[in-house]
């Protein structure tokens, strides 16, 4: 397994960290139904895959999310052309039945804003 695959559980949990609802670890341990102790031995897990130090592990996280969840929806929304409103929609697929709306087109302006990086290609160095 490479250092940068995650288990469909590691992202879940990466996904309520660091996705538009942002819960804290004792909240996602909560909303999983699983003890804090077993989020932070997941989380230490993450950690070790994605090569980050412990200060580090939240940062590597979030890029993790950007670049493997956020980037499929982008992916996906891209070759559909789809509108910011039938994003919206899409990202309701990606949270919680009862998930704010707010949250929702956070996460819906996140997908824009990589399609328009996916877009743009590879930058050129200086």
């Amino acid at each position: 397994m490479s250092p940068r695959h995650l288990t469909p559980r590691q992202e879940q949990i990466v996904e309520l960290v660091c996705g538009p609802r942002r819960l804290s670890y004792p909240k996602v341990a909560a909303e999983l139904g699983i003890s804090p102790n077993t989020i932070l031995s997941h989380i230490e897990k993450i950690r070790e895959r994605l090569d980050a130090r412990d200060t580090e592990a939240r940062v590597a996280m979030n890029a993790y999310y950007r670049k493997h969840i956020v980037g499929k929806a982008a992916s996906w929304a891209m070759a559909v052309d789809c509108s910011v409103d039938t994003l919206e929609e899409y990202a309701f697929q990606f949270c919680d039945k009862d998930a704010d709306r707010n949250a929702v087109r956070a996460m819906a302006h996140m997908i824009r804003d990589e399609i328009d990086v996916l877009r743009a290609g590879p930058r050129k160095a200086a």
